[in-house]
């Protein structure tokens, strides 16, 4: 009875290493496929995102544009449609919106005419010695500051819409690694089990 305990323990404690062994051996079959994987989806996620991201923004851009387009067509339907019930409460709304959008318009062109205009830098600063040997400092001191000030607001006008831009691009980008990293916990919960 005790050698038959016996072998059965030996036989026991033999078999333990081995199973840590295949354990060993299948965690790190499975780690290493868990890694494979994980790099293989970062590599095809970056692939996307070097290959693909400007024609996805691109594309996404042009449905914005689209639907911002459509909108205003709607509303411009839904105006007239109004305007021909109501005639007097239509004008009111087109004046109004003309003196509304008038400045907004007004500042568009005249930053981009400036933007124009300060490009010629050595234009510029002939005209500035020019008028300096000329010895006419006040009308030499009123054009410096009409320049400065249309610089400035040009300087002004592209830093906004360069932030507006890059708003939009890093938004993109979050979004679409927001949506990779939830693609790559799915992967990975998938691969994990069993």
């Amino acid at each position: 009875m005790s050698t038959k305990r016996c072998n059965a323990f030996n036989s026991l404690w033999t078999r333990i290493p081995n199973n840590f062994k295949q354990c060993k051996i299948y965690f790190t079959e499975r780690v290493t496929n868990l890694k494979s994987r994980f790099h293989y989806s970062i590599l095809m996620s970056s692939n996307m995102t070097q290959e693909h991201l400007i024609k996805n923004l691109g594309d996404e851009i042009k449905v914005k544009t689209g639907r911002f387009i459509n909108h205003a067509e709607q509303c411009f339907h839904k105006y007239q449609a109004f305007a021909k019930d109501y005639p007097f409460i239509g004008l009111f709304i087109a004046i109004f919106f003309i003196f509304a959008i008038l400045p907004v318009l007004c500042f568009v062109v005249f930053s981009l005419f400036t933007t124009f205009v300060t490009l010629g830098g050595a234009i510029s600063i002939g005209l500035f010695l020019w008028l300096l040997f000329l010895s006419i400092y006040g009308f030499f001191l009123l054009i410096s500051l009409v320049c400065i000030f249309f610089i400035t607001c040009t300087v002004f006008f592209w830093i906004a819409l360069a932030a507006l831009i890059g708003r939009i691009i890093f938004k993109y980008i979050d979004e679409h690694n927001q949506t990779s990293e939830s693609f790559d916990n799915h992967e990975t919960v998938n691969a994990i089990k069993p």
